[in-house]
């Protein structure tokens, strides 16, 4: 019969590599709805912020609150989960960070650099 503590050693081993392994594929967003509810760790990928700026941005008291910026709805009565509407945060993204440059403003940053 094998030693208890062998066959223990053995298992936790085993958890760890499985646990190391572990990676977390990237979420296709071009295929979300906008009434899709996100988890912080997509919305977090989405907007390229970490979780923490996220809670920053819905903190009322915190010092880098954005009133813009959607609330997180939580997943259900006593529940810590939240969830982001998808379609309230392109918005978002589209208002404060990423306006796609028009063939004109791109002709201008050309004749600029330029000159």
């Amino acid at each position: 019969m094998e030693d208890p503590t062998a066959i223990a050693s053995q298992t936790s081993a085993r958890k760890t590599r499985t646990r190391a392994l572990r990676v977390r594929k990237p979420t296709d967003f071009s295929r979300m709805h906008p009434d899709q509810n996100v988890t912080e760790e997509d919305a977090s990928e989405f907007l390229a912020l970490s979780r923490g700026t996220l809670r920053n941005r819905y903190d009322v008291e915190g010092r880098y609150y954005d009133e813009s910026f959607p609330a997180p709805q939580p997943t259900g009565k006593g529940s810590t989960a939240i969830r982001y509407r998808f379609g309230s945060l392109v918005e978002w993204n589209r208002k404060n960070h990423c306006l796609p440059m028009t063939d004109d403003a791109v002709t201008q940053a050309k004749g600029v650099a330029m000159t």
